[in-house]
């Protein structure tokens, strides 16, 4: 792979790991991102997700301690570290991502891509435009989260399951569109916080995709 000119579009955990491999082994890799290396993962996605978990399923488990004969006294939940604490993890993941890309000499370009031809791609920076070629290209631009069209995105009521991370004080009542690994995730972390949570889902039953044993 020596000399090959990879580009790779999207730094999320297919991407980056894709890039830091080739050039690994030998291969000249540019990295596009148009927003957060890590993508919907780190940033969107499992890592904060899982962080707020757990600290929601520590406080379930605290509250049912007396069950196994151990009291605790003075449960205070402060839910603005519980927030810092998941962004201090994202944070800290990111920089050692870039970290890799950085020791691996994977050039890192911020900004959107778009294709002009098979071998050339034009990007969109801050700075203006710049084209690359290469001798193949790898899309790995992730996911986003589906709107549905009868609602208006821009309501302030209206959350993506993005916008549900950055909340500022816990909502008093969520109803959930989608009863899906994300929707149940979204339950599950708010509910032990005394969110009364309501949940639709179009199929005949909750985490349609798993088995039903689980469900």
């Amino acid at each position: 792979m020596s000399n090959t000119k990879i580009i790779i579009v999207g730094a999320g955990p297919a991407g980056y790991v894709a890039a830091i491999r080739a050039a690994q082994l030998g291969a000249e890799v540019t990295l596009i991102e148009e927003a957060q290396v890590g993508g919907t993962c780190l940033n969107r996605g499992c890592i904060p997700t899982k962080s707020l978990l757990a600290s929601t399923e520590t406080l379930s488990l605290i509250r049912e301690a007396k069950k196994l004969g151990i009291e605790v006294e003075g449960i205070k939940l402060d839910f603005t570290r519980m927030m810092e604490r998941k962004s201090g993890i994202v944070s800290q993941l990111k920089k050692g991502v870039e970290s890799l890309l950085k020791a691996n000499k994977v050039k890192l370009l911020k900004g959107k891509a778009s294709f002009l031809d098979l071998y050339r791609i034009e990007v969109k920076t801050d700075k203006g435009k710049e084209d690359i070629e290469g001798d193949c290209t790898i899309i790995a631009t992730g996911s986003k989260p589906t709107l549905l069209p009868f609602i208006d995105p821009n309501h302030l009521a209206v959350l993506t399951s993005e916008r549900a991370l950055e909340f500022v004080q816990i909502p008093q009542s969520l109803l959930i569109v989608g009863a899906g690994v994300i929707g149940c995730e979204f339950a599950s972390i708010f509910g032990p916080l005394g969110t009364q949570i309501t949940m639709v889902e179009m199929m005949d039953r909750i985490l349609p995709r798993k088995i039903k044993e689980l469900a």
